[in-house]
Parts: C-alpha cells; sequence; structure tokens
C-alpha cells in the first residue's frame, strides 16, 4: 500500500486545482475565519456539535424522505442538513453556556484545531458521498480523506487534540 500512495503522490500536478481540492481550500479558509475569530472561544462546543450533527444525520432514516422535495441529490441535501444542524448545535450550545470557554486555546494550538476541523468536516462530507462520485475525487483528497483508516483517522483526532491540549481557561 505504501507503493501505491508513493505513486499517486509522484502522478500528482501541482498545476492543476480540481473542485474538491477547491472544497477543502474553503472549508479550510471558512476553520481558520471562525477559529480564529469569535470561535476561539467556541473550539469544544464546535467540535462536539460537528459530531452530534454526523450522528444525527447518519442515523435519521427519513432524511431520505426529504431530499427529492428539494431537488438535490442525498448526498447533498445530507451534507447541507449536516451543515446546518452543526450550526444550530453549536448556536444553541454557545447560548446555553454549554462548555463555557474551558478550552481556548493559544496562538500555537489555533492551527492544529484549524487543521483537525477541517479534515473533520472535509471527512464526514466525503462519508455521505456515493460511489460514483468518490471516482470523480482527485488522488490527493482519496489519499487523504476517504479510505477507512484515513476516515477514522480524521474522526478521532479532534478529539485526541481536546484531550492533550488543555489550553487556558
Amino acid at each position: 500500500m505504501p507503493e501505491e500512495i508513493s505513486e499517486q503522490i509522484m502522478q500528482l500536478n501541482p498545476d492543476i486545482l480540481t473542485w474538491d481540492l477547491f472544497a477543502v481550500i474553503i472549508v479550510i479558509a471558512v476553520t481558520a475565519v471562525w477559529f480564529y475569530t469569535k470561535g476561539r472561544d467556541f473550539i469544544v462546543t464546535t467540535t462536539l456539535a460537528a459530531y452530534i450533527s454526523a450522528a444525527v444525520i447518519s442515523l435519521a432514516p427519513l432524511l431520505s424522505d426529504f431530499y427529492i422535495d428539494f431537488g438535490l441529490a442525498e448526498y447533498e441535501f445530507r451534507f447541507i442538513f449536516f451543515l446546518l444542524t452543526m450550526l444550530l448545535f453549536t448556536w444553541i450550545m454557545g447560548n446555553n453556556g454549554y462548555f463555557e470557554p474551558y478550552v481556548v486555546p493559544s496562538s500555537w494550538e489555533v492551527p492544529i484545531f484549524v487543521i483537525l476541523f477541517s479534515g473533520l468536516i472535509v471527512a464526514i462530507g466525503i462519508s455521505f458521498m456515493p460511489i460514483g462520485i468518490y471516482y470523480q475525487l482527485s488522488p490527493i483528497t482519496r489519499i487523504l480523506f476517504s479510505d477507512d483508516i484515513q476516515l477514522t483517522a480524521w474522526l478521532a483526532a479532534p478529539m485526541v487534540a481536546l484531550l492533550l491540549i488543555r489550553g487556558r481557561a
């Protein structure tokens, strides 16, 4: 397997920015803006909201009945609903004082959370995609986010970081 990864990395053309790499860059940029501004106090809240939303979307059987009403593909509807649910849970937990800023990361810790949270969001989004869309992803996106090992790593990494990085309270 390592030989396959190194071969795919060697075949990458850095001059071509595909739609999926552009989407990953957008997710990183939005996360960075959020975490470097008001979101710095809500890193725990936002991370837990992402996990709760992913569980709700994955376990909600009635969602498959609604995507046709909106004229979207099922994976598009699930991802949009995931983002809206995550924003709702972040707002609810933030306004109700849950998880008051127990972890307020220092300046060097914020970039770590930006990368890990962005990877979490991208991995969740890719997990909603059907296999036909999976094969349209660029090789680097597939290498970084879509195999079982990488998906598990991106899902676990933010929680591990929250355990290891205490921040200042």
